[in-house]
C-alpha cells in the first residue's frame, strides 16, 4: 500500500513547523481535533512529527494537507528535512491519535442514565445501549430542522412499536407492566424529553448532539460541555415534581371528568 509524504516546511529561530501533503490508500476517519503521528526515516534516524490533517484544502481525492505542531529540533534533523523538501517520501508510518476530553465523561453519564432507566429483568445493558445508539441513526434518517427532537422521537415510536418495547418507560420498574400502564403513570411528553436529553449526551450521534466528537471541549473550561445537560435536567425535575408529591393517576381521572363536562 503506497504512502508518501511531500515536505515543504516553515522554520523559525526557535521551533520548526512542517507543511505538506500526505497520501494513503487506507481509509482514515478523523475528528477535527485529532492528531496524526508520523514517523519518518531520514539520514539522521527516525523523526517524529505530529500534525492536524485537512482534507478540504487537498488538491486531489485521497490526499490530506497537514501542518505539524511546532517542535524543537536539532540542526541535523532540520538539515535533513530541508534536503527532503518537495521529495516524495514513501512508506511513512503513521498513527491517528484521537484527542479525548470531557465529552468522554458526558458519554459515561449517558450510559449510566441508560443503565438506571432502561435496564430491568428483560433488558440487559449491552442490548439496550445498542438499541439506544441505533435511535439517533433512525432520527437522522427522518431529521427535519423545524421539528424538535422530542417530536421526532415520538413519531418514530408511534410508527414502529419495537422502539417502544425496547426503550419504553415500563423498563423503569422490575415489575411486569405494559407500556400503556407505564404511560398512565408517566406522561409521554416527559418520557420523550428524557430520551432526548440522553441522546444529546452521546458525542457525534445526530445533528442535535451536544458534542460533535470526543475532543469537542468548549472554550472557557472543560465543564462547559455539561451546562446544556444540567439545564435540561433541572427543567425536567421541575416538570416531574408533581409526579413525586401528588397522585398523578388521580389527577388524570379528575382531568378526564372535567374534560367530559367541558365537551
Amino acid at each position: 500500500m503506497e504512502r508518501r509524504y511531500i515536505v515543504p516546511w516553515l522554520h523559525t529561530s526557535d521551533t520548526t513547523t512542517i507543511e505538506g501533503t500526505f497520501t494513503t490508500q487506507e481509509r482514515i476517519e478523523m475528528a477535527r481535533n485529532d492528531l496524526v503521528w508520523f514517523r519518518l526515516n531520514l539520514a539522521c534516524g527516525e523523526v517524529n512529527l505530529y500534525a492536524h490533517l485537512e482534507s478540504d484544502s487537498a488538491m486531489a481525492p485521497g490526499e490530506w494537507r497537514f501542518r505539524t505542531i511546532a517542535q524543537n529540533m536539532d540542526d541535523t534533523k532540520v538539515s535533513d528535512l530541508r534536503a527532503a523538501e518537495g521529495v516524495p517520501i514513501p512508506d511513512v508510518t503513521f498513527e491517528v491519535i484521537p484527542l479525548l476530553s470531557s465529552p468522554c465523561d458526558l458519554y459515561s453519564l449517558a450510559v449510566i442514565a441508560v443503565r438506571i432507566l432502561l435496564v430491568d429483568n428483560t433488558n440487559s445493558l449491552p442490548v439496550v445501549l445498542d438499541e439506544t445508539l441505533s435511535l439517533p441513526r433512525q432520527i437522522e434518517a427522518e431529521y427535519n430542522e423545524s421539528t424538535s427532537l422530542e417530536t421526532l422521537i415520538s413519531d418514530i415510536f408511534n410508527k414502529d412499536n419495537r422502539w417502544l418495547e425496547s426503550l419504553g418507560p415500563h423498563h423503569l420498574t422490575f415489575d411486569k407492566i405494559t407500556s400503556d400502564e407505564a404511560f398512565s403513570l408517566i406522561p409521554s411528553e416527559l418520557w420523550w424529553t428524557t430520551l432526548a436529553i440522553i441522546l444529546r449526551m452521546f458525542p457525534g450521534l445526530g445533528p442535535d448532539t451536544e458534542c460533535k466528537d470526543y475532543g469537542d471541549a468548549q472554550q472557557g473550561g472543560l465543564h462547559k460541555v455539561f451546562e446544556r445537560t444540567i439545564a435540561d435536567l433541572e427543567n425536567l425535575i421541575l416538570r416531574t415534581r408533581s409526579l413525586i408529591v401528588a397522585d398523578w393517576h388521580s389527577n388524570q381521572e379528575i382531568s378526564g371528568v372535567i374534560q367530559r363536562y367541558l365537551t
